[in-house]
């Protein structure tokens, strides 16, 4: 089940914008180093094999005991970005060199690796422990695992393109503006409608890190210039640039939907409690479950459905 498609509903807007994100399982940064198979060693009794990239997160326990119990091999995989991170940490160049050998192969490049490494295996498909990695898991299922793939969508971790898919669709989403200066963003600021209330993230943020909510213009440009100065992702390979955003008031959303062979279906609807509180804009209260009963609940599922095909839709499959 994919926790991911994040609608907040607005009842005073007349067109009803709706913020969406999509799905990303987040790894934790540490000093941690995962032993990594040579290709000589990779051998598997069913020949079949799940590539799992940036194996940091907790759940890396249940896949390898899973994999073991079905006679899967697990091949561990670091993308770019999280091996920069680290190799930056290590004074030991046999540690750093260890990573390197241990990192994805690049584009254009994951047929000749899978062939070299896997030695013909089958591979099932892909995990991601980290959402530096994202962008690399999707890459090589793309390649790896074609009777699969999502496609290539950046739009699934840039905060500015989901919202222009989505409005690209028919879908409503809100008005925003990309900058990289605070001459740009006052300039979008100068659009929206008095008293001044802005939403201010990273173009590829993680989760809600730096995620602000801005009521003056001196506010506003120490935030777009925090912004500015230092990225919060590790994906570096992504867009840079501060998203400002207008305000969507009202209650937030979470659609979990799960999906096969293009088809899609909703498993669980979530109301969040969030609000300001102790001086910060978005503070959570709790996360309710909630019935699909209703108006109202039966359209938020229907637009979460058709962000999903719109997704698909884009990739071509």
């Amino acid at each position: 089940p994919q926790r991911g498609r994040r609608i907040s509903t607005s009842r005073t807007s007349r067109t009803r914008p709706i913020r969406c994100t999509l799905p990303l399982c987040t790894g934790t940064r540490g000093p941690m180093l995962c032993l990594l198979l040579a290709p000589a060693a990779l051998a598997a009794p069913t020949g079949a094999a799940l590539i799992y990239c940036d194996p940091v997160g907790y759940e890396g326990r249940y896949f390898r005991e899973a994999c073991e119990a079905r006679g899967v091999l697990l091949v561990r995989l670091w993308s770019t970005p999280y091996a920069a991170m680290l190799s930056e940490d290590l004074e030991d160049a046999e540690e750093r060199a260890a990573i390197q050998r241990g990192c994805a192969p690049a584009a254009g490049e994951e047929a000749a690796w899978a062939e070299s490494a896997l030695s013909g295996m089958a591979i099932t498909g892909v995990l991601c422990g980290s959402d530096a990695g994202l962008a690399t898991a999707e890459r090589l299922q793309h390649a790896l695992v074609p009777a699969r793939t999502n496609g290539l969508v950046p739009a699934r971790r840039d905060k500015y393109l989901m919202h222009e898919a989505l409005r690209t669709a028919g879908l409503a989403a809100a008005r925003q503006s990309v900058v990289r200066s605070w001459e740009e963003a006052r300039s979008f600021l100068s659009t929206l409608p008095p008293p001044l209330r802005v939403v201010l993230k990273p173009r590829r943020g993680h989760a809600g890190l730096r995620v602000g909510l801005a009521s003056s213009e001196p506010q506003a440009r120490h935030m777009v210039e925090t912004l500015l100065a230092e990225r919060v992702s590790l994906d570096t390979e992504a867009e840079g640039g501060a998203l400002c955003q207008e305000v969507l008031e009202g209650e937030e959303w979470v659609v979990d939907t799960v999906s096969r062979a293009g088809e899609h279906k909703c498993v669980a609807l979530w109301r969040y409690g969030k609000g300001e509180a102790n001086g910060a804009p978005f503070v959570n209260f709790y996360d309710e479950l909630r019935p699909c009963a209703g108006e109202g609940e039966e359209r938020l599922v229907r637009y979460a459905l058709a962000a999903s095909s719109r997704d698909r839709e884009r990739a071509g499959i």
